[in-house]
């Protein structure tokens, strides 16, 4: 009867591995408990309990119900086993502390360089242009000659300018002597009164003439003196537009251009809206100005010079300057420089990295690296930029640390190793080093684009 069953049983599960050698007696391989389907055998129970085709018969309904239990166990067993997890390794990530520290609030803008003052040289006075003492790009001082124009025609312009005032004065004094003369007749009732009036307007007019004629001496001196050419102020020549042996044409042939560099301006656009800002700190105390010349890490410092008295309607922009020394001549004029306008200072101002700050469907927000280094992600607000950094108003404080390379990896609570910086060989280093040579200095007039 015990037979009968749990050959039914096998057969109901389709899985049965009961075959002749458990009829003959003969002991079946034992299978691997691959699915509870399995494990269901009548074999399962002659290896299990060593019961063969006599011992279900000897056995009993008791025995064979109490070999159906166990069965039931061993499959419970064996469906309960899982697959072993595999955890994910951290992600390499590189990190960067939130500090607190004073900030200064600036505007940025790009400015090109002006000369402080333009002068375009020409010559006051038509002749041979005879010598020229300066070569182009030359750095003058003020006062330095360098043009001269032939004299020759000038001086000798004086010399019949002098001999004509000589001439009058000799005239004056002659109609001076025949006046004194005239007038002693006149007391004398010898002339007219009308004679003795042509005398007087006679010696007046010979008067005028010779101040006419001193006059005339003083524009030949000066035409003389303008034969020399001077540079009106300190600063850099430009090309020279007329060579020497050419006729030049009084204050219209331009020989040089002179551009004061030593002070120099930086001029540069901001929009309108900070209109009120810049002026509302500018009447508090002067700003400083900072240029950012290209290919160069160290600013040039000046101070804010000029606020324009028009916002440009067209493009809603306020044109600013800003005054710069120059002592070391590294601001040209046309050249392009990335310019800070200094406002103030934010004390104590919580900053990260600009590479920190994403990007997200929800707004902007980091990664924070937990203490068991894992990290979440936490939503922010940026108040301002700073150079390479981010001003943060609201949710970060100082010694937090935050993700800023390596968040495309990144999910809620993964985990995050440091990533270890490369080595660099010594031999390496001195190979790249003689390859890129010297560090390039800007370009004057121009330079590289920021």
């Amino acid at each position: 009867m015990a037979y009968t069953r749990l050959s039914s049983i096998a057969v109901a599960n389709n899985n049965s591995r009961f075959s002749s050698s458990t009829l003959t007696g003969e002991t079946p391989v034992p299978p691997v408990c691959e699915s509870p389907m399995n494990v269901l055998g009548i074999w399962e129970a002659e290896r299990t309990f060593g019961i063969g085709y006599n011992g279900w018969a000897q056995g009993g309904r008791a025995a064979g119900i109490a070999a159906f239990c166990a069965l039931i166990l061993l499959v419970g067993a064996c469906a309960k086993k899982e697959a072993p997890k595999h955890e994910r390794p951290p992600a390499l990530v590189s990190t960067a502390m939130v500090v607190k520290q004073d900030t200064p609030y600036v505007l940025k803008g790009i400015g090109h360089v002006k000369a402080f003052r333009t002068v375009d040289v020409k010559p006051r006075v038509t002749g041979l242009l005879l010598t020229s003492k300066i070569k182009g790009g030359q750095h003058l001082r003020q006062g330095q000659l360098i043009f001269t124009i032939d004299p020759e025609p000038f001086e000798a312009a004086l010399k019949e300018a002098q001999a004509a005032f000589e001439q009058a004065k000799a005239r004056l004094q002659q109609a001076e002597r025949d006046l004194k003369r005239f007038h002693a007749i006149f007391e004398a009732k010898g002339i007219s009164a009308d004679e003795y009036e042509q005398k007087r307007l006679d010696k007046v007019s010979k008067e005028f003439q010779a101040a006419l004629e001193e006059a005339r001496v003083t524009i030949a001196k000066l035409n003389l003196d303008y034969t020399k050419i001077y540079s009106p102020l300190d600063g850099q020549a430009g090309d020279i537009f007329i060579d020497e042996r050419n006729t030049v044409t009084a204050y219209q042939s331009v020989l040089v251009n002179v551009r004061q560099i030593e002070p120099i301006r930086v001029e540069f656009s901001l929009p309108g809206k900070f209109l009120q800002e810049i002026r509302q700190y500018s009447n508090r105390e002067d700003l400083a100005v900072e240029a950012h010349i290209p290919g160069s890490p160290d600013p040039e410092t000046g101070s804010l010079y000029l606020i324009d008295n028009v916002v440009n309607p067209k493009t809603g922009m306020i044109m600013i300057q800003g005054e710069f020394q120059n002592h070391k001549r590294r601001l040209w004029p046309g050249q392009f420089v990335n310019v800070e306008l200094r406002l103030t200072t934010i004390k104590d101002a919580i900053q990260v990295p600009s590479p920190a700050v994403m990007d997200g469907p929800a707004g902007r927000y980091v990664w924070v690296v937990k203490s068991d280094e894992t990290v979440e992600m936490r939503p922010v607000v940026i108040e301002r930029s700073y150079r390479d950094k981010e001003i943060v108003a609201q949710g970060l404080k100082a010694g937090e640390r935050v993700v800023t390379d390596g968040q495309m990896m990144l999910y809620p609570g993964a985990k995050v190793q440091e990533r270890k910086p490369p080595e660099k060989h010594p031999a390496e280093e001195s190979q790249r080093g003689t390859e890129s040579g010297p560090a390039a200095s800007p370009t004057p007039a121009g330079g590289d684009q920021p």
